[in-house]
């Protein structure tokens, strides 16, 4: 009888552990939401409305834009059909549940990626569908959400699969995680927060990710448009390239004679095997003094010497262009051979000089004015697309300098407004929120 009891109780702890290692390994394995919606505008209505089945806990993911942070205002409502719900409403960047980090509380109209967990209270008195409001289900709220992605889990997710969800998001929209390491689909890890802590500053990038069925060619960070990154080939499946900075200033410092370097430098990570060239662009009006001098892309060693520099394959309206062919943990910023003395003072180049755009009121409820400024009298063209890159706007305006225009977009929503020439560069753009 002990020998059996011995059989039997080794046969149950064989099982338990067979069921623990099973649940750790359903934990590796990317979670799908419930309910998704992710569309190809990447805009959508925040008044949505779903049916689910009334769940003992929950995630919520979100990526949105406030265009008031400072109101209170409904993400999301679960409610039940019998009237009798629970309801979940914010208040700027918190919610009546639970209050999310300082660091969340600033006003910002940039996206940020919102994630909430929440165990329900049991409730077997009602057992019927219940419906899931994303924004909200009052005709009469005046919440200003633009709401880029939504995911809705009925359970709680673990770290890792919450970690692989938010890493598709974050690629996907230029959002820079909390802290977090970056993890693939697959349970790599191709951003870690330790090992990269220096360089945790606008990390963003591109992919090619199957699981998630995200694959992109083009990156720039929602917090800055410095840098950006872009091929001419989808990488190979699975693979990504992600980048981001050690937040220096953007001044100059002398490296070695007339050389100067820029104080800011980047780290590039690779995960796959990436063979496709790399495109940098390079914003340099806000750190680059002359136009005439020769901006050279810097690759470094891990301790930051100078291993090549590299002349940019074209320029045109102060942005550099360079191709380059990637590998892991690449680290480069840019310098320069000085043609005139390098000035401690920026401002040698004299803004008013340069072609310009700009609009008010930026949110707007519909109207606008966009306030142009040409280098020299031109005729240009004014171009409105919303986010798919559909043109709902456009019109000539003949032999201008400096010119208001007056304009009106009914439908909420994220527009690029832009200038153009006669031979269709775009000389000049920028975005208009209309809520």
């Amino acid at each position: 009888m002990n020998h059996l009891r011995k059989l039997e109780l080794l046969f149950i702890s064989t099982l338990f552990v067979i069921g623990i290692n099973a649940q750790r390994g359903m934990s590796k394995v990317p979670a799908t939401p419930q309910i998704w919606h992710r569309p190809d505008s990447a805009i959508i209505c925040p008044k949505l409305c779903d049916s689910i089945s009334l769940p003992t806990s929950y995630t919520m993911m979100m990526v949105y834009k406030s265009l008031q942070p400072e109101k209170a205002q409904q993400l999301w409502k679960i409610n039940r059909t019998d009237n009798k719900y629970y309801s979940i409403s914010t208040h700027a960047m918190s919610t009546e549940k639970a209050v999310m980090p300082l660091r969340r509380t600033k006003k910002t109209f940039k996206p940020c990626i919102y994630t909430f967990q929440q165990t329900l209270k049991p409730d077997t008195s009602y057992q019927d569908i219940t419906q899931l409001f994303f924004g909200t289900d009052n005709t009469q709220d005046t919440s200003s959400i633009i709401l880029y992605e939504a995911a809705y889990f009925d359970y709680r997710l673990p770290l890792l699969q919450s970690l692989m969800f938010q890493t598709y998001l974050a690629i996907k929209n230029g959002i820079t995680l909390d802290g977090a390491s970056y993890i693939s689909t697959h349970g790599d890890t191709i951003w870690d927060a330790k090992l990269s802590k220096d360089f945790y500053n606008r990390i963003h990038g591109f992919c090619s990710d199957t699981i998630y069925d995200y694959i992109s060619t083009y990156s720039i960070s929602v917090e800055d448009s410095i840098i950006s990154i872009y091929t001419d080939d989808t990488l190979p499946k699975n693979s990504y390239i992600l980048i981001g900075d050690n937040n220096a200033d953007l001044d100059w410092k002398q490296y070695d004679g007339n050389f100067a370097l820029l104080q800011r430098m980047w780290k590039m990570s690779v995960t796959g095997s990436i063979n496709n060239p790399i495109h940098i662009k390079v914003n340099s009006d806000r750190f680059y003094q002359y136009e005439s001098d020769t901006l050279y892309l810097i690759t470094l060693d891990q301790d930051y010497n100078i291993i090549r520099k590299q002349k940019p394959d074209s320029i045109y309206n102060m942005c550099s262009y360079y191709t380059i062919t990637p590998y892991h943990n690449m680290y480069f910023s840019f310098g320069s051979m000085f043609e005139h003395q390098l000035k401690k003072e920026r401002g040698n180049l004299n803004k008013k000089d340069r072609n310009s755009l700009s609009i008010t009121p930026n949110p707007t409820d519909g109207d606008f004015i966009a306030s142009i400024h040409l280098e020299e009298e031109k005729s240009i063209t004014i171009t409105i697309k919303d986010m798919t890159g559909k043109t709902i706007h456009y019109q000539t305006l003949g032999n201008v300098r400096d010119y208001l225009y007056n304009g009106r977009i009914n439908t909420p929503g994220l527009y690029i407004i832009s200038l153009s020439d006669d031979k269709w560069n775009v000389i000049a753009s920028t975005e208009l929120i209309v809520y």
